[in-house]
């Protein structure tokens, strides 16, 4: 009985082995299938989501490209807009200044016409200083700094060389000298560069310069009236020498005449007398 009951339970035992044993293998395989299953399931999901990176990726490189074609066209079409504009303003600008030299032309005619001078005369010391000098070859000596009267007539101060005022070589010449010329414009005088630098330089800063608003035809009929005074000295002096001198011939002369009559005179009265004398005497000898 008890061999029996042994084997019955050795057989119960083996039994429940066995079934435990069928049911981990099951086990197992479901969890190996469980474990695929997931696996797989994982793979697709990264498969899936790497397909989705790629799709953004292609998303934001197709996004990137368009910005920066849309960038691009709106660059070059702010860049053509501005050349316009700036086409537009050049035009606008080269026409302004077109309008603007016609203009410049016009009034600088109109004053080229009412400010043309004839003659020295009608300019004042303004107008002349800072005009050019000339020789007789149309070269250029200097320009006339200023204008000065020492009391002998008006000069103009010529500045000789130098640059900006600085290093000049200054000469005065009389106005009388200056002759003025459109073509070059200025004055000309009757001397060269050489002959005016050799000529003693002025000290500026012991003379006055005359004031811009004076005439220049005032100076030169006080400078005329100079010289006719001194013309009119140097005529009273040839006419009281000369009368001098026709006192003096007349003087002489009428010495030598009185001189001749009284000889004739005495020679006649003499000749005269004795004659007569001698008839008397005769007569009164006769007597």
């Amino acid at each position: 009985m008890k061999l029996k009951a042994l084997m019955m339970s050795a057989a119960t035992a083996a039994l429940l082995a066995g079934a435990a044993t069928a049911e981990q293998h099951d086990g197992d395989s479901e969890m190996e299938n469980s474990a695929e299953a997931a696996a797989e399931e994982a793979g697709d999901a990264a498969q899936e989501a790497g397909q989705a990176a790629e799709q953004a990726g292609e998303a934001a490189e197709n996004a990137a490209e368009d910005a920066a074609q849309a960038t691009e066209n709106a660059a070059e079409e702010a860049g053509q807009e501005m050349e316009e504009a700036g086409n537009e303003m050049e035009a606008e600008a080269e026409e302004a200044g077109n309008e603007m030299e016609a203009e410049a032309d016009e009034t600088g005619g109109e004053m080229a016409g009412e400010g043309q001078f004839t003659s020295i005369e009608e300019m004042t010391v303004g107008d002349v200083t800072g005009m050019s000098v000339f020789d007789p070859e149309d070269g250029r000596i200097g320009e006339i700094d200023y204008v000065i009267d020492r009391g002998d007539g008006a000069e103009a101060v010529i500045g000789i060389g130098g640059f900006l005022g600085l290093g000049e070589y200054t000469v005065a010449l009389p106005i009388s000298e200056f002759e003025l010329q459109q073509d070059p414009e200025g004055f000309s005088v009757d001397t060269d560069r050489e002959t005016l630098e050799q000529q003693p330089e002025i000290d500026e800063s012991e003379i006055e310069e005359l004031p811009d608003d004076m005439m220049m035809s005032e100076l030169m009929s006080d400078e005329m009236g100079n010289d006719m005074g001194e013309n009119s000295e140097m005529g009273d002096s040839e006419m009281d020498a000369g009368m001098s001198d026709d006192a003096a011939s007349n003087s002489e002369s009428g010495s030598d005449s009185g001189s001749g009559s009284d000889s004739e005179m005495s020679e006649g009265g003499d000749s005269s007398d004795s004659g007569e004398m001698s008839e008397d005497g005769e007569s009164q000898s006769n007597n």
